[in-house]
């Protein structure tokens, strides 16, 4: 079942300009704010890109990294991990996403925004 999104609780605080830009490549310009699919689509995305950029797996640590509240971000770590995504080296090992293949990006974001895959 889909934990529901505050949204709100405005502005969303913003991620650090990296990840940003990033998301907004991947999800949009308005991904904060467009629904809560985006939201938390585009909050796996900056999980994803971060941990590949060797930030701890760790929900609190990723919390922190981000300066977010955990709150944010357990609903897309939750169905990342569900769809084995948190395991260890499992990003590593997925070519396309290493590389920045956008569709394997947007594809993640379904997942983490509960769209698609296990725990949708």
């Amino acid at each position: 079942m889909r934990a529901k999104i505050k949204t709100n609780r405005l502005p969303i605080p913003k991620l650090p300009e990296k990840y940003e830009k990033f998301v907004k490549k991947i999800c949009g310009p308005d991904w904060k704010y467009s629904s809560p699919l985006d939201l938390e689509g585009g909050l796996g995305v900056a999980i994803c890109k971060a941990i590949l950029d060797g930030q701890s797996i760790n929900l609190s640590e990723l919390a922190d990294h981000f300066g977010l509240d955990s709150e944010l971000l357990t609903g897309p770590y939750e169905r990342l991990s569900k769809n084995g995504y948190m395991k260890s080296g499992k990003l590593d090992q997925d070519g396309e996403l290493v590389k920045g293949e956008t569709l394997a990006w947007c594809y993640l974001a379904g997942i983490a925004s509960g769209a698609t895959g296990v725990g949708s």
